[in-house]
């Protein structure tokens, strides 16, 4: 192979026209890769066991906060030196996830958010955690985040690990020779590794044999106090009981494939791949600008007369009164679902158009006229779904679901304005889309909404309908 064919300071031909797998005795040719792979498989072992021990099985303990800033730490260090093991450049990118990755566990750990923004501070960090690995190696489907944010996300979560499942187990032992009948160093490591395995069912049925026969545990009865003296039951069950052991196992397999699949899977196929999918949705603009013209001038005549007709009651929020039929509760969630469901259609309206129009929306006058009137009635509804739930605070306080109703409105509200600025100008809408939710969500991490929650006494109401609400 050529030197043409390798990266600037890399150990190994990722360019090559061949695909990597299928290079012929490859960790044979490249020793000083095969040996950063074993390296990895070892530390992504370990990494495996502090998720499970730090994070999976330590949820409902009142240290969980800690233990999960210091789980993430742990990937962050382990991705970072395998990237560097590997020789792979960091980007900005993945320096801005790291830096989510990061934001997110510490605002939880400065305030008393855990209530307010539970389960979607897990869900947000692990995503940044899986983009932070993907951007790292150089994997993510543009380099960066963006269009194809959607296919970077199932690649981390699912296609890199899971294709690559198992190659954490054939690069660790790869090379090692069949044991000698004779006993050796290898022929003890292979001893000990019978043992670590046949410890933890040996201690289960132990335990279980102690239960089934009175006369057996009678007669173990000069090491049972010692055992439970030095608790190693407990320490053996608590550590490397099957269960356990699965869960090692499997995460170790998951965390190896992510780092190894990106590694293996972002040199010319990222670029190539992306291609093919925009020229094959280029092929699918066969929609005629007189149809889509047609269904964006619908439905804003509709939300127009829907607007007029329901004009004093959408306005009656930002006075602080309510319509006589409605309670607080029944008027501001209400609101909410409608935004929801009207701002839903009308973004997937957009996208459709926009993917599929004959042509591009901002090449046509009416089209991006229409389309900014179709993001100016998402606004809308932002802005008075919003003067709604701030009438419903005021009165019952602050919930977690309220919290993610604010953070709602506020990203409808700033999708809208980005999709009316890339019909008038074309930039990286999805990026900054992307970006500024997790950063505004960052931001949210850090308030301190005890505090806020203080400042809004319940009204109109006794104790026992403010508990009710409160659930």
């Amino acid at each position: 192979m050529s030197d043409k064919n390798c990266l600037e300071g890399s150990v190994c031909p990722p360019c090559s026209s061949a695909p990597i797998s299928s290079v012929k005795n490859y960790e044979k040719l490249y020793p000083e890769l095969l040996k950063s792979k074993k390296i990895i498989s070892i530390v992504t072992l370990l990494l495996s066991v502090l998720y499970v021990k730090l994070v999976i099985f330590s949820i409902f303990e009142f240290y969980y906060k800690w233990t999960f800033g210091f789980f993430f730490l742990a990937f962050f260090a382990i991705v970072e030196s395998s990237a560097k093991l590997l020789n792979q450049k960091a980007s900005k990118e993945s320096r801005f996830w790291a830096a989510i990755m990061f934001a997110i566990p510490i605002g939880n750990l400065c305030t008393e958010n855990h209530f307010y923004l539970f389960p979607w501070i897990e869900l947000l960090t692990h995503l940044a955690a899986a983009q932070f690995a993907l951007t790292r190696m150089g994997a993510a489907a543009e380099h960066q985040t963006g269009a194809l944010v959607g296919l970077d996300v199932l690649r981390a979560w699912f296609i890199l690990p899971f294709s690559n499942f198992l190659k954490n187990i054939k690069v660790l032992f790869f090379g090692i020779k069949k044991p000698k009948l004779h006993l050796n160093a290898k022929g003890f490591l292979w001893t000990a590794l019978g043992v670590v395995l046949a410890l933890p069912i040996c201690v289960w049925a132990f335990s279980t044999l102690l239960e089934a026969d009175e006369m057996f545990a009678s007669s173990m009865e000069i090491i049972i106090p010692w055992l439970r003296q030095w608790n190693i039951f407990k320490w053996l069950f608590d550590h490397i009981n099957p269960i356990m052991l699965f869960f090692y196992g499997f995460f170790w397999c998951w965390f190896y494939g992510l780092i190894y699949g990106s590694f293996h899977q972002k040199d010319n196929t990222n670029s190539t791949k992306t291609e093919e999918i925009y020229k094959l949705a280029d092929k699918l603009r066969i929609v005629p600008k007189q149809t889509t013209s047609t269904v964006f001038i619908l439905l804003c005549g509709l939300y127009l007369v829907f607007f007029v007709t329901q004009l004093q009651y959408f306005t009656m929020g930002f006075a602080g009164q309510l319509p006589q039929q409605y309670t607080a509760a029944e008027y501001a969630r209400e609101g909410f679902f409608e935004l929801v469901r009207i701002v839903a259609v009308n973004l997937i309206v957009l996208a459709v158009g926009a993917k599929f129009s004959a042509i591009p929306l901002r090449q046509n006058k009416w089209l991006k006229i229409w389309g900014s009137v179709l993001c100016s009635c998402n606004i809308l509804f932002a802005v008075i779904a919003f003067s709604k739930l701030w009438l419903y605070i005021e009165r019952f306080g602050i919930t977690s679901k309220r919290v993610l109703a604010i953070y709602a409105v506020c990203i409808i509200m700033i999708w809208s304005i980005l999709a009316i600025a890339t019909l008038f100008r074309p930039f990286k809408a999805v990026f900054y889309a992307v970006h500024i939710a997790v950063v505004l969500f960052c931001i949210f991490c850090f308030v301190d909404w005890n505090t806020i929650e203080g400042h809004f006494a319940p009204r109109h109401m006794d104790s026992i309908q403010y508990s009710q609400m409160m659930h």
